[in-house]
């Protein structure tokens, strides 16, 4: 399942929300799962990562435009699962985001996002944060359905798409100069 969510986002929050990410540090590229940037004869570069934001702990009053977006994910999922009782207790186990910078020939090699619970769902959420983005550019998330692909999504500036359960990847970015930016959220709930 997935789905695409465009102008997620009033633009004045929007904009608070690049302003956010434009001020944030990438310190590095963390230790990925290797079967997402390296397979048989095939290497790409990997993103560089900020920090995480969990949604559960404290926060930074610097991250207050962060918290809110979390919140309105939050509260859309909840919405869609049905989940609108506000006196029932919704079971997360993980709900973070982590600002991801693709550079030049970087991307993510195809995969699937999965808890390690047998009883919970995992939601992979990308965020586009670029003012523009041309196709030939690449850095598209290219989503899959029994190994085909299903769909391709261009990181349109104030997209958000959530992706459940598909196979999906992100081609390389091929453009030298402008990084493509993304803040990645990932959500594990437990299951009803």
């Amino acid at each position: 399942m997935y789905e695409i969510i465009d102008n997620f986002l009033p633009e004045s929050e929007f904009k608070e929300m690049k302003e956010w990410a434009s001020a944030q540090s990438y310190p590095s590229q963390q230790d990925w799962y290797p079967y997402l940037t390296n397979d048989e004869n095939i290497s790409i570069k990997k993103p560089s990562v900020g920090r995480d934001i969990h949604f559960f702990k404290e926060n930074k009053m610097v991250d207050k435009s962060i918290v809110h977006f979390q919140k309105k994910i939050f509260d859309m999922l909840n919405k869609k699962d049905g989940d609108t009782d506000p006196n029932k207790k919704v079971h997360y186990t993980e709900f973070k985001s982590h600002l991801y910078k693709y550079g030049y020939g970087s991307g993510i090699l195809m995969h699937k996002d999965h808890s390690t619970k047998s009883d919970a769902t995992r939601y992979g959420i990308p965020f586009y944060l670029n003012d523009e983005w041309n196709a030939n550019w690449g850095g598209e998330l290219i989503v899959y359905e029994s190994n085909e692909p299903k769909d391709i999504i261009m990181p349109k500036r104030n997209r958000l798409a959530i992706v459940n359960g598909n196979y999906h990847k992100v081609s390389p970015n091929l453009n030298q100069v402008i990084d493509r930016l993304t803040l990645q959220t990932f959500i594990v709930k437990k299951d009803k």
